[in-house]
């Protein structure tokens, strides 16, 4: 499915395109949130608000240390998260961190080895792709 870079304000007051998709995040309850497609980050990384929101209780997360971001180093917390984007449902591990003043990411083995994806920045578009022969979850 071709998916269109979101223009958004960036630093210094520039426009900048980012690859942001909408996934949702299930708990005890569903909650979609827009993700930044990273293909640099080696994790998916999400803010605690989004645990919250879905009813996801971290509190048998496990501690993996510091998560930099805004020029803070802050504890992060791992734990198993369902998520579905394009029908498909599966199982990855999420960093979840208290203070996010940016995106959510997706990268790593928790997104990309269910998604193919392609980018054609100097177009602003994206195609991502289930992979196939990926085990789905119901």
């Amino acid at each position: 499915m071709e998916f269109s870079y979101t223009k958004k304000l960036g630093y210094g007051r520039n426009n900048r395109f980012d690859p942001l998709i909408p996934i949702k995040v299930i708990g005890q309850d569903e909650f979609e949130v827009y993700c930044l497609v990273d293909s640099g980050s080696p994790c998916n990384l999400f803010s605690t608000e989004i645990a919250e929101a879905a009813g996801i209780d971290l509190t048998g997360a496990t501690l993996v240390g510091e998560v930099h971001a805004g020029g803070k180093k802050q504890p992060g917390y791992m734990l198993d998260v369902a998520m579905e984007f394009l029908g498909k449902q599966w199982t990855a591990s999420v960093v979840f961190y208290e203070h996010n003043e940016d995106n959510n990411l997706l990268g790593g083995e928790s997104f990309f080895q269910y998604f193919d994806v392609h980018f054609r920045y100097y177009e602003r578009k994206f195609d991502i792709l289930p992979v196939p022969d990926t085990q789905w979850q119901e």
